[in-house]
């Protein structure tokens, strides 16, 4: 994963709520220290990955709850979606940031250039609903070579 970061930039920051959630996910914060309810689903993470380390990692937003990936490992499924809070983009915990659309991109396989003629949040929304260009291509040459 970390090949397809941008590091450093900062663009898409985070809130402050999800600052608190990093807190608490990292173990800085406990649930008590919390400047509000946190959700049930949001109260620790669903899911961890083998050898993820929590402060440098990317934490995938989804309505079942909030997973933890490593950086040294693939990216699983993208999930992105409107809830009441806006789009479900990842964090990077590290830098306390979304991901951006050509990081997201990279990680599904598409050139840095390619262009989606729909706003940022509907770009992502398409980037998670399609098939990564590279499975495609592999597919193709698998049945090419059966002919």
């Amino acid at each position: 994963m970390r090949q397809y970061l941008n590091l450093g930039d900062n663009s898409i920051p985070i809130s402050e709520k999800w600052d608190e959630y990093i807190d608490l996910y990292t173990h800085k914060k406990n649930e008590t220290e919390i400047s509000f309810d946190v959700p049930k689903t949001r109260k620790k993470l669903e899911k961890t990955a083998t050898n993820c380390n929590l402060n440098d990692c990317i934490f995938q937003i989804r309505s079942s709850g909030i997973r933890a990936y490593s950086l040294a490992e693939p990216f699983p499924t993208f999930t992105v979606s409107n809830s009441g809070g806006g789009p479900m983009i990842p964090v990077l915990s590290k830098e306390r940031r979304r991901l951006n659309l050509i990081e997201m991109k990279r990680i599904m396989g598409f050139p840095d250039g390619y262009l989606f003629p729909v706003s940022r949040t509907n770009s992502i929304k398409q980037l998670a609903n399609a098939v990564c260009p590279p499975v495609i291509s592999s597919i193709c040459n698998d049945f090419s070579k059966l002919l």
